[in-house]
């Protein structure tokens, strides 16, 4: 695959997955008795949220790392 189309996929992914983030932080905000278990929730998924971020960078980085030849 050309480079210029491996950038363009990899700025649409990350595009729709910053998207879908901010779409779940709006249905969780609005979702009814959320705000009194907000520090629970947020610390129960905080190593999902962790891993999720670590992984993402990861493979971005690799995008961009060039095999031996």
């Amino acid at each position: 695959m050309k480079t210029e189309t491996k950038l363009t996929i990899l700025i649409i992914c990350m595009v729709i997955g910053v998207a879908l983030l901010i779409w779940g932080n709006v249905i969780m905000l609005r979702y009814e008795g959320f705000r009194e278990v907000w520090n629970a929730a947020r610390h129960a998924a905080a190593p999902q949220f962790i891993s999720g971020i670590v992984i993402m960078v990861v493979a971005y980085v690799l995008t961009f790392v060039k095999p031996k030849k």
